[in-house]
């Protein structure tokens, strides 16, 4: 759609989400778009077990807190690197930062650009710093992958329109705050867009053909009569926001209301992963391995990962890596075997270890109930109300999942 209504002359839409667990970017040339708008390239970022469309949002930024030294992937694994060699003091890492900056930027009656986040040292930070160093390596990487698809010559500005998203719930003074940070990121201002993340998925699910959706239901998102009203739900990493959209009689789309439905995305999964294992290891026990080896832990959590994106309904029996450090480091500390951990843990008719360092899943989808009875809770508790029923006489959901790449 934007590639249609946008006046100036460009070669290119490029699109930046910075998540608050995952970020990532896709780009669509102009002759892709018009032989098929739901066409668009999107990096794999390549990480150790893992190959995913988007990449954590992380960033370490080095002493003269001006450069960026690592973003996503290659930042986690640095910044582990350097706390091992106890150097981590002289560098800012930054992780789920995106909370804090919604929180602060709702505490201001006004736009406040010395608005500040903090590291995980506790360390202020300008926050339009940390966001516009963000925009700037999704940009320069998108912009290496455009010129290797472009023979005779380079990309320049003036060939990108960029769309950079926000939120739905985010309060206004957000938009501009980003805007100035894609600015000083180096985004053109006469090329750049600022759009809710529910508008755009709003918008590419209306290309969507019936064969594309889940359930291959009759009737697309694009056969909607005006003043028919839907729901998306944006299901993250952190949150959930929830928003409703009415169908305009141009066939134009404007949102209707939108409600933060709170902290309870994918990261409620993984804190049941989380407990499950400090149920099993001990408190103590678990905080010391997670000091001593570090790494294994990054690479535990990624192999979980892995498997929490793939969880199918269907998936009776999943496989996750367990490092044999941390294996040999639990029998080090308390003298017993995790199998012997486990078999004593409520766990034990749910986790099997098949072998030294795999351990075995027979319902991974027990880890999601908290999450999506939270979700469920807070869908009926928007469309239930009388007040609600009385404007909905319709209801579509879409579904979009930044933590799982998949909508």
């Amino acid at each position: 759609m934007l590639h249609r209504t946008l006046e100036t002359k460009h070669l290119v839409v490029g699109a930046i989400d910075i998540g608050t667990t995952y970020s990532g970017w896709a780009f669509s040339f102009v002759h892709d778009f018009e032989r098929d708008p739901t066409k668009a390239t999107l990096k794999n970022w390549d990480c150790y077990l893992l190959d995913t469309k988007k990449t954590p949002t992380c960033l370490l930024i080095k002493p003269d807190r001006k450069t960026l030294k690592d973003f996503g992937y290659a930042a986690e694994d640095r910044y582990i690197r350097l706390t091992d060699d106890g150097k981590q003091n002289n560098y800012y890492y930054f992780k789920r930062f995106k909370t804090n900056l919604k929180k602060k930027l709702e505490e201001k009656s006004t736009l406040d650009w010395s608005i500040t986040l903090e590291d995980e040292m506790g360390r202020s930070f300008p926050a339009l710093d940390v966001y516009s160093m963000c925009i700037k390596y999704l940009a320069d990487d998108m912009v290496n992958e455009i010129n290797k698809r472009i023979s005779g010559g380079g990309c320049s500005d003036q060939d990108i329109y960029w769309v950079l998203t926000v939120p739905a719930a985010w309060p206004e003074g957000a938009k501009q705050f980003m805007r100035e940070a894609a600015f000083k990121a180096g985004c053109s201002r006469n090329k750049l867009t600022i759009a809710l993340e529910s508008e755009a998925a709003s918008t590419y699910c209306k290309h969507l053909s019936d064969e594309q959706t889940v359930y291959k239901t009759n009737g697309s998102l694009s056969q909607l009569k005006a003043g028919t009203k839907y729901m998306i739900l944006d299901a993250g990493g952190v949150t959930v926001d929830v928003s409703v959209h009415e169908v305009g009689e141009a066939g134009n789309v404007k949102q209707v209301s939108v409600v933060n439905g709170g902290c309870i995305g994918g990261i409620i999964v993984d804190d049941a992963f989380k407990d499950m294992l400090i149920e099993v290891l001990g408190k103590t026990v678990y905080d010391q391995l997670q000091e001593d080896n570090s790494e294994a832990f990054l690479d535990l959590s990624r192999g979980f990962e892995v498997k929490k994106r793939s969880c199918k309904p269907d998936s009776l029996i999943v496989t996750v890596r367990f490092p044999p450090s941390l294996m040999d480091g639990f029998r080090s500390i308390t003298g017993k075997s995790i199998s012997d951990a486990l078999a004593s843990s409520s766990f034990r008719d749910l986790i099997k270890l098949s072998s030294y360092d795999k351990m075995r899943f027979q319902a991974l989808q027990s880890f999601f109930d908290a999450s999506v009875t939270s979700i469920i809770r807070c869908v009926k508790k928007n469309i239930t109300p009388r007040e609600s029923r009385s404007y909905c006489n319709g209801w579509w959901l879409l579904g979009i999942s930044s933590a799982s790449g998949s909508s």
